[in-house]
């Protein structure tokens, strides 16, 4: 049985570099390299007889609802899981109750389960440039295409630029370019909630909505 297994040198036999493959399915070379180490990690998994791991988080809405993600191995990001009692409950009891069960029936099913809570973080309208840009944007205020696609990339921008003075360090590597394809945020007339898990630092200064 193989101890360890590399792809690279199949790739390099191809004539192919991680570079070149990533060029063409548009991926940056060190995210062509995650996705290598992930399939070499997922086989060495099969080979050892592992069981499939599977990641849950509790995300809580700013209105008190709590709706249960999930995210495996090979997925690039959290899902909602959108089973009845894990999905925009306001009763916090149930909703336990039924994470409990449905953790019980993956374990059941052989799978490694890792439950961790999921924290908003709070960013200030003030710390936007053009904040109400955003609004315009989310209600499609601006019904050209193009001025649409303008002030999507004017909104992106400003939103970069308040992560970079707050000291929010974007996962770009996991989670691609920041743009609000792959950024789902909450937007409210004070600021906007944004998931902590996109985030590879956050400064101990950065409120979570629970602390405002």
């Amino acid at each position: 049985m193989l101890d360890d297994i590399t792809l690279l040198p199949f790739i390099q036999e191809k004539g192919w570099t991680l570079k070149s493959l990533g060029k063409r399915w548009g991926l940056s070379e060190r995210q062509m390299s995650r996705l290598v180490s992930q399939v070499e990690r997922k086989y060495m998994d099969a080979i050892n007889g592992l069981p499939e791991r599977i990641e849950l988080k509790v995300a809580r809405h700013p209105s008190g609802r709590l709706t249960l993600m999930t995210k495996k191995n090979d997925d690039r990001v959290f899902t909602d899981c959108k089973q009845e009692k894990l999905f925009g409950n306001k009763d916090e009891v149930e909703f336990y109750r039924h994470l409990a069960v449905y953790k019980k029936e993956l374990e059941d099913h052989g799978l490694v389960v890792d439950v961790r809570k999921l924290d908003w973080l709070f960013i200030p309208s003030g710390s936007i440039e053009n904040f109400d840009n955003i609004y315009c944007w989310l209600n499609r205020w601006v019904k050209n295409k193009t001025d649409d696609e303008t002030l999507q990339a004017s909104c992106e921008s400003a939103l970069r630029k308040a992560f970079d003075e707050l000291g929010l360090v974007y996962d770009i590597e996991e989670y691609g370019s920041l743009s609000f394809d792959n950024l789902p945020f909450l937007c409210g007339s004070d600021g906007l909630a944004i998931s902590e898990h996109f985030f590879i630092t956050i400064p101990k200064l950065v409120k979570r909505l629970d602390d405002r």
